[in-house]
């Protein structure tokens, strides 16, 4: 009896799946797999969860076999790739949209999990496992730590600006939208009036846009132009943050949910969707504020 969990997308997908596809996996006490094959047809996407403390199995033949085997499986179907044999299976749970899916929690092993899971609805029962599994097990310069270390002791805000292919992509635009230049500084002038003084540290794709914020509300650091990273030494440090302002971006949710400082204060975009097709009522917790 498995639970397998089809990953797609960057990071911030890839923790929202691994963590729906655990918390069944925890409650039916089955192993969890993983089936990674979207990575091999994508360019310009990586599987990231190998830099954290996950099981991180890969699903293979064998493992098929052990779920299909009283299931009428026939020997041709082994010939196929294991992406194949997966979609087609009488197993897969498919997300039926975007909102919280209330039959999930009623779903049995053997299953094959198939969707984006964006809300902690899916996971909330078993979120202190969770979270262990997403303590960051790479290591770092000495560089990093210095900063870490600045920004866990000071009243420090994580500021999140998400652009790239959300401006690229005519497609994605159209979808998702970016968080204007307004979002960000009523969002910082609120987190001031309710924590007074904070230091502001700006993460983001597109350093330009982070400037004119920074100039906008008169003082910031970004980064990029203090310590060289990737998107997970980026991550670790958002997360390391006393407080948030979050992009319309799962990357910067995951940094803000599972930073450690128990008064902290999350601002979120009150549409983070561009389009009205998605309900977000079940993404952004109760207790985050949303601007």
């Amino acid at each position: 009896m498995l639970v397998v969990v089809r990953l797609s997308g960057g990071l911030g997908n890839q923790l929202f799946q691994y963590a729906a596809g655990r918390a069944l996996s925890i409650k039916h006490g089955v192993p969890i797999l993983l089936d990674k094959s979207f990575y091999s047809d994508s360019p310009n996407r990586n599987y990231k969860l190998s830099s954290f403390n996950v099981s991180d199995s890969q699903i293979n033949k064998k493992d098929l076999f052990k779920i299909f085997h009283k299931r009428n499986l026939r020997i041709t179907e082994f010939f196929k790739p294991v992406k194949s044999i997966l979609a087609e299976s009488e197993l897969v749970y498919k997300e039926k949209n975007f909102s919280f899916n209330s039959d999930f929690t009623s779903l049995n092993a053997p299953v094959i999990l198939d969707g984006y899971w964006q809300s902690e609805k899916y996971f909330l029962d078993y979120a202190s496992i969770i979270k262990d599994d997403f303590k960051i097990v790479d290591q770092f310069d000495v560089n990093h730590s210095g900063v870490a270390s600045k920004i866990l002791n000071e009243q420090s805000v994580a500021i999140h600006i998400r652009r790239g292919d959300y401006v690229s992509n005519p497609h994605i635009n159209a979808i998702h939208g970016v968080c204007d230049e307004d979002y960000y500084v009523r969002a910082y002038e609120l987190l001031v009036q309710k924590v007074g003084k904070v230091v502001p540290y700006f993460f983001s794709d597109d350093n330009d846009a982070a400037q004119r914020i920074i100039k906008r509300i008169g003082n910031g650091v970004l980064i990029s132009d203090i310590v060289p990273g990737n998107d997970i030494s980026d991550f670790s440090l958002m997360r390391s943050c006393q407080h948030f302002i979050i992009a319309n971006s799962t990357f910067s949710w995951w940094a803000a949910y599972l930073g450690s400082n128990e008064n902290k204060i999350v601002l979120a975009p009150k549409n983070w969707f561009k389009s009205e097709e998605y309900s977000t009522d079940d993404l952004i917790p109760l207790n985050w504020m949303k601007v």
